[in-house]
């Protein structure tokens, strides 16, 4: 994927990523050419490794880290659609026509994502309470996360969206300032697994 992020100011990143619903993900990205590291979330415990022109810039890691990694990963089956189907244990419910939540359990952390459609179904946009600290006021809590999808296309034979725009406080009057990840996704691999 491509696109920018907000670190202080919008700056461009490009990164490649690995995603298992059921268990975790790796997110590898360079910044501006400045930045590079990895978010990640694998069998429960999550963490953040970034440097600065090789210097030491964001290591975190922890309790808070791992739920708030948990609630990302389910936010990103997105990219995975097959992933959050009812023999998984994922739960649906329908609130309207256009508007679905899918309630997802990743070990301790269950996350439930409402989902608004358009007329033929694609997911255009997702909310849901991400465990977090977005403020950076050192007091970890629950806070509305999610954003703005399009660009709907089918790689490696998943219909997805492929371009958005994601952030803390999404439906409240603080979206302007929360919103820090702006996507295009480039090419998915989807790889079959057992079972």
């Amino acid at each position: 994927m491509r696109g920018h992020i907000k670190v202080g100011r919008w700056l461009p990143f490009h990164a490649e990523q690995t995603l298992s619903p059921h268990r975790g993900f790796l997110w590898n990205a360079r910044v501006a050419r400045l930045i590079t590291g990895s978010d990640r979330y694998v069998d429960g415990a999550g963490a953040m490794e970034w440097t600065l022109l090789g210097l030491p810039l964001v290591r975190a890691a922890g309790p808070d880290v791992s739920r708030s990694a948990a609630g990302r990963l389910a936010g990103e089956t997105i990219w995975l659609p097959t992933a959050l189907l009812p023999r998984t244990g994922t739960r649906w419910t329908a609130e309207s026509p256009d508007q679905i939540t899918a309630t997802h359990h990743l070990g301790a952390t269950t996350t439930e994502m409402t989902y608004q459609l358009d007329a033929l179904g694609h997911i255009t946009a997702l909310a849901f309470d991400r465990w977090g600290d977005p403020d950076s006021t050192g007091t970890w809590g629950w806070h509305r996360f999610g954003g703005d999808l399009s660009d709907h296309r089918t790689l490696g034979g998943l219909t997805i969206p492929t371009t958005g725009r994601i952030g803390w406080h999404y439906g409240t009057t603080r979206w302007d300032v929360g919103e820090f990840f702006r996507f295009r996704v480039t090419s998915l691999d989807p790889v079959p697994t057992a079972g």
